[in-house]
């Protein structure tokens, strides 16, 4: 599950994340596609998990804020890194402890 947490911060790093920092609006299906075509393969219902440990630590944030279990397969939302988070990221790339 952490080599899929730090995937989708690798992810929230790139893209359409650096241009705009909140990054697009999307559905856990897009998210799952995007993490897949990185190298990543996992399915939409596979990238709750994580996501929620990595909001619940403070490395995420999401927007609408709450997100409830059963609104997770049909909700768009808009995802990003937290400073918190991206220094996380870093220390994991250069090879510290998660």
């Amino acid at each position: 599950m952490a080599d899929l947490e730090t995937s989708l911060m690798k992810l929230l790093m790139a893209g359409p994340w650096a241009k705009n920092p909140k990054g697009p609006k999307l559905k856990l299906d897009k998210l799952a596609e995007a993490l897949t075509k990185l190298g990543t393969a996992c399915k939409a219902s596979e990238v709750i998990e994580p996501l929620n440990n990595a909001k619940g630590r403070g490395f995420m944030n999401t927007e609408p804020k709450i997100i409830l279990k059963e609104e997770w397969p049909t909700v768009e939302f808009n995802i990003w890194l937290t400073p918190i988070g991206k220094t996380e990221l870093q220390k994991r790339l250069s090879g510290g402890n998660s």
